[in-house]
């Protein structure tokens, strides 16, 4: 379901690009909340195994017993766990002219659209020390008889966007989020700031906690409750 989304999310913009992934193949967390949610996954009796893929550009830690698959045509990169209603996309793409609001509603619209009786519970843009933009937005829908939770959070750097995208069951949401939360914080880019050192890597801050926390400058914060 994620996958297909994917593809169809590319025809609007880079952020609906992802959430096609999302549709077709299964969905991302409040980091700064579910800390102190009960979360208790066991991470340290936990094995990471580091990914790089040189084309897309993209550098990060996963669980070893998590599935990994490429999404053709995408630039992104799906994690899947055992528990198939559970895992992580992330995403490396071109950023495309629109502005922050544009993709803001194109992606409200584009959840209303493709998730049956879907909730838009928080959305916030905020502006990063480095000038970059970084949009976090979680949701709820319905999938059958159950209920899906997702945290989609991305970052606007420059040229490029990188989205981070985390789904579980509501109900597993919380207790997952410290395994994904190390998968997040070890999400690198790399940087060919020297032509002659190109395996040079620098963590781009992508989506750290502190972007997420209330400290960070606020440009523009929306909390909504849709249906």
């Amino acid at each position: 379901m994620w996958l297909q989304i994917i593809k169809m999310y590319f025809s609007l913009i880079f952020v609906i690009v992802i959430l096609s992934v999302f549709v077709q193949s299964a969905v991302p967390f409040q980091i700064a909340n579910s800390q102190s949610q009960g979360s208790n996954y066991p991470i340290r009796d936990t094995e990471f195994v580091e990914y790089y893929d040189p084309y897309s550009m993209i550098n990060i830690s996963y669980p070893s017993f998590w599935q990994k698959s490429n999404v053709s045509n995408s630039e992104s990169i799906s994690f899947v766990s055992p528990i198939k209603t559970i895992g992580v996309i992330v995403q490396n793409a071109p950023t495309l002219n629109a502005t922050i609001d544009e993709i803001a509603m194109n992606t409200i619209s584009f959840i209303k659209e493709s998730f049956l009786n879907a909730t838009i519970l928080d959305i916030t843009t905020s502006s990063s020390e480095d000038g970059s933009t970084i949009q976090s937005l979680t949701f709820t829908f319905v999938n059958g008889k159950d209920k899906e939770k997702v945290l989609l959070l991305s970052k606007i750097f420059e040229d490029r966007t990188f989205t981070f995208l985390y789904y579980a069951d509501d109900i597993l949401f919380d207790h997952f989020t410290p395994l994904t939360s190390v998968m997040l914080d070890s999400f690198q880019i790399p940087y060919f700031r020297d032509a002659f050192s190109p395996k040079d890597l620098y963590n781009v801050e992508l989506l750290s906690r502190e972007d997420l926390l209330p400290t960070t400058q606020t440009s523009n914060t929306t909390n909504t409750s849709t249906t």
